[in-house]
């Protein structure tokens, strides 16, 4: 009688082969959930560019369009956007107005035949995290009717009212600043209309901006942050692209970098005080964006009649 004999695993040889199985399985999952995550920061990453492109075409297109004539003018300031509060100072951010050529703005005036107002400003999106938006307003000039975005009551009025054009939402700093004839970059100047003085040849617009995952899960202070402490413990995901400032409540920290634990530099930056904050309180990273505008011409102004040396001469009869 004859024995046959049949090949097979042990079942020893099959808890190891499936064991070896789970650690792949799980290498794999985890590797896809790594690429993953980077793939979408980099889209996220990216909409924020696409996004602020947008916004510096706009920036440069309303300066382009600048009026240089004698009626022209542009006003650059530092105004409060958030008042004090208890011991927290108020917050300042840049405000630019001026009057452009309709002619170069198809959106704001179809027929090209009139001067257009142009503010750029800011308006609170949340007080209590200290985060803005930018905001765009326009209207065509109105010599008869009294009304000018030269004032800040009608100026204000219409932001409250939702007049204005949401650039970008999240900001958390900006810095606004007009390289003058002397050659000095300043944050504030005054160009009046009527006046032979030229106009700044360009000027420059930084904003930082909270997007993405750093705004929907921002990172969490990971433990209770005092007035004098030096040493910052974050949880939550990383915050890749960041720039060096970092805001908890409404103090501004420099930073390093290095995650989880970035480096402090500097307490109450930007002219902001320390606080004690409290432990998961949010922190956010925003992202750094920069464009600059050349104004035509280098910002000189169309001569009129009258000017001479530097001094207007009123004509008679006009």
């Amino acid at each position: 009688m004859s024995r046959r004999c049949t090949a097979g695993f042990s079942l020893i040889e099959l808890v190891l082969a499936l064991g070896l199985f789970a650690m792949l399985a799980s290498f794999v999952f985890t590797t896809m959930d790594s690429v993953l995550r980077l793939w979408a920061d980099g889209e996220r990453r990216g909409q924020g560019e696409l996004g602020f492109a947008a916004l510096a075409e706009r920036f440069r297109k309303d300066l382009e369009a600048l009026h240089t004539g004698h009626r022209g003018w542009l006003e650059l300031e530092q105004v409060e956007v958030l008042p004090a509060d208890g011991d927290r100072p108020p917050v300042f951010l840049p405000r630019l107005r001026f009057l452009a050529d309709g002619a170069g703005l198809p959106m704001d005036d179809p027929e090209g035949l009139s001067g257009v107002e142009i503010l750029w400003g800011f308006e609170v999106e949340d007080a209590r995290e200290g985060l803005f938006r930018l905001v765009r307003l326009s209207r065509i000039e109105r010599l008869d009717a009294g009304e000018t975005l030269r004032d800040d009551r009608t100026a204000a009025d219409l932001m409250r009212l939702g007049e204005g054009m949401v650039l970008a939402d999240g900001v958390a700093w900006c810095r606004l600043e007009a390289l003058d004839t002397d050659g000095e970059w300043k944050d504030s100047l005054r160009i009046d209309p009527e006046t032979p003085f030229d106009f700044p040849s360009r000027l420059r617009l930084e904003i930082e901006r909270v997007e993405g995952n750093l705004r929907t899960r921002p990172p969490l202070l990971d433990r209770e942050l005092p007035v004098q402490e030096m040493e910052l413990v974050l949880r939550g995901e990383e915050a890749l692209g960041a720039g060096g400032y970092l805001l908890v409540g409404r103090e501004w920290i420099r930073h390093d970098g290095g995650w989880p634990r970035p480096r402090i530099l500097e307490r109450g930056a930007r002219n902001t005080l320390p606080a004690l904050h409290e432990r998961r309180s949010p922190v956010w990273m925003p992202r750094v964006h920069r464009t600059e505008a050349f104004l035509r011409a280098g910002g000189r102004r169309i001569p009129r009649p009258g000017w001479r040396k530097g001094v207007f001469l009123q004509e008679e009869n006009r």
